[in-house]
Order: C-alpha cells, then structure tokens, then sequence
C-alpha cells in the first residue's frame, strides 16, 4: 500500500514539472518577443534593434484627448483618421510635457500616417485636440 502511494505521488509530481517545463517551452517560443539575453556573467542585455517591436493600440473618440503612452526605442509608426471640419492636432510630448514632434496638423477629413524615431524607451504623452471624431493607432 505504502509503495503504491509512493509511486502515485512521484507520478504526480513527474507529471506537474513536466506540465510546466511544456508551458514554458510553448511561451518562449510562440508568446514572448525576446528582446531581452541573459549573457554567461548574467547580465540581461537587450538584444538588436531589429527585434524590438512597438507596443500597438488604438484611440478612438471625439474632442480632446491628453494620454499617456509608452512608445520602445525606434521606429513606431502612427496612423490616423479625422472627421469633422475643424482643426486637427496630434503632437508627441516627453513626460515632461514638452514637445517632440508635432504628427499631424491639418484642418477637416483627415487620413495619414507618420513615421516616427522614438530615441528611447519611455512614456510619452500623445496629446490630440480636436472638435471632430478621430482615431489613432500606433505600432
């Protein structure tokens, strides 16, 4: 009796390390971007440019909107729309609110996008002031 639920425990534990060894296989290979190494002296570095990705979302609405982003260190692309017959402004701040780069500047239907070179990783606040309705998206 004693062997058998000795047996059943190892199994069970054999098992469980081998469910998690298969979960981390599977994220590391199919779910996280890697753009983090881990050197042989154990210092995690961040690995080349070309592997490093922008974060994507999309806003939507109408009027006014001040929100912070977080934008990686290159290259992020911003697309936009507008829909109304007023002034449409999108600029990129520091999160210090000063000013970047002002993306989109222009008055009545809008559809564009532009290229960015973001110089570090960090928050950024995306400030967009309008009367009409909008939508951004960046990656």
């Amino acid at each position: 009796m004693k062997k058998n639920l000795l047996t059943r425990v190892f199994a069970y534990i054999f098992f469980a390390v081998g469910m998690l060894a298969l979960v981390y296989y599977i994220y590391e290979k199919y779910i996280s971007t890697n753009i983090y190494t881990k050197s042989s002296n154990n210092e995690i570095t961040q690995i080349s440019d070309s592997n490093k990705i922008q974060y994507r979302f999309t806003h939507k609405g109408s009027g006014n909107l001040k929100q912070i982003i977080h934008l990686n260190k290159g290259e992020a692309i911003f697309t936009s729309t507008h829909k109304g017959d007023g002034d449409y402004t999108v600029t990129l701040k520091n999160s210090n609110d000063s000013l970047i780069k002002i993306i989109f500047n222009t008055k009545g239907d809008f559809k564009g996008y532009e290229l960015i070179n973001v110089s570090e990783n960090d928050a950024y606040i995306l400030d967009i002031k309008t009367d009409g309705e909008w939508e951004i998206t960046y990656k």
